[in-house]
């Protein structure tokens, strides 16, 4: 089961109260919802909570547009002329409807907003999914709505190590622990800004981010041929590109830059890699493509190339 854009009303934890935390509640609610809707059998594990907000609603908003409006009248007067005070008369009626059909609505209560990060685990071969949500409460602080900002399904790999890109827990292992912390900061910051910026294809991203950060943390140094080599063969061995995939080799990765007004910008690597794979007659077959990636790693294209191979593996003066 996954979570959907809408959400019907759940039931309450708990109800504030004069004493109670708002924050603490909508957190328990938000828990209980997530919980009922993947069922006793999901694994459910919180990650973040963010702050909770108040959304005013659109007749709110209006009465309150209207008001700054009328404030501004009296300063008019080169405008409007005589009729400054049927626009100001205008504005007031407007303003005392607004008021009578919000507190007909119930005083027309805002809404609130939490964001919540979190993961929930169905199936038994470890794999899982990775959520972020904007949920949606009433004034009673229940589950009304939601909306889905990311929902990354992750193999068991990419699943176990999101804790720890979540976390940001250090990568590099110099035996200087300042020095390891703030690299690793850095590559998880490089990461985490472009993930909140995207507004698409975030899901495909966040994978790129942490194969990259565990192949980091498994070699303990930032390899670019290490990195490119891995993300290349997944790629080709997820999507079913060749059947009976076996790599055999990789060439060393070359950056890809292009020259801006203030110097050289590196806008991605490449790379050459040779395989076999069984081809339409049966029979294996070596084979030999050049591919590209783009400066997070993520890969951008293959082309196949013309034998002889060796020419693509030779080292470079």
């Amino acid at each position: 089961m996954a979570l959907t854009s809408f959400a019907p009303p759940s039931a309450v934890v708990k109800k504030p109260g004069n004493d109670d935390n708002p924050k603490k509640i909508a957190e328990e609610n938000v828990e209980a919802y997530v919980r009922k809707k993947f069922g006793a059998d999901a694994t459910y594990k919180i990650y973040n909570f963010g702050n909770l907000f108040r959304l005013k609603k659109q007749d709110v908003k209006e009465l309150e547009e209207l008001i700054e409006l009328r404030k501004l009248v009296p300063g008019m007067k080169d405008h409007y002329g005589s009729k400054t005070d049927s626009v100001a008369a205008a504005y007031d009626t407007l303003i005392a409807q607004k008021r009578r059909l919000i507190a007909a609505k119930g005083g027309e209560l805002p809404d609130y907003i939490i964001n919540h990060i979190f993961s929930v685990k169905t199936k038994t071969d470890g794999s899982g999914t990775v959520y972020e949500c904007d949920f949606i409460l009433n004034d009673k602080l229940e589950v009304k709505d939601l909306r889905i900002k990311l929902a990354a399904e992750l193999a068991k790999d990419d699943f176990d190590w999101f804790y720890y890109f979540f976390q940001k827990y250090p990568i590099f292992n110099s035996g200087n622990y300042d020095s390891d912390v703030a690299q690793s900061n850095q590559v998880f910051d490089f990461y985490n800004a472009r993930l909140a910026k995207l507004k698409e294809g975030k899901e495909e991203f966040l994978v790129t981010a942490l194969r990259v950060t565990r192949i980091i943390n498994k070699t303990k140094k930032f390899d670019p041929d290490i990195i490119c080599g891995f993300l290349v063969m997944k790629r080709i061995d997820e999507r079913r590109l060749c059947e009976n995939y076996r790599p055999i080799k990789f060439s060393p990765s070359e950056e890809i830059k292009v020259k801006t007004a203030t110097g050289d910008s590196l806008i991605g690597y490449k790379i050459f890699h040779k395989y076999e794979c069984t081809g339409s007659d049966g029979k294996t077959e070596t084979r030999a493509i050049y591919a590209e990636l783009d400066a997070y790693f993520s890969p951008a294209g293959m082309l196949p190339v013309d034998a002889p191979f060796d020419k693509y593996f030779e080292k470079k003066d």
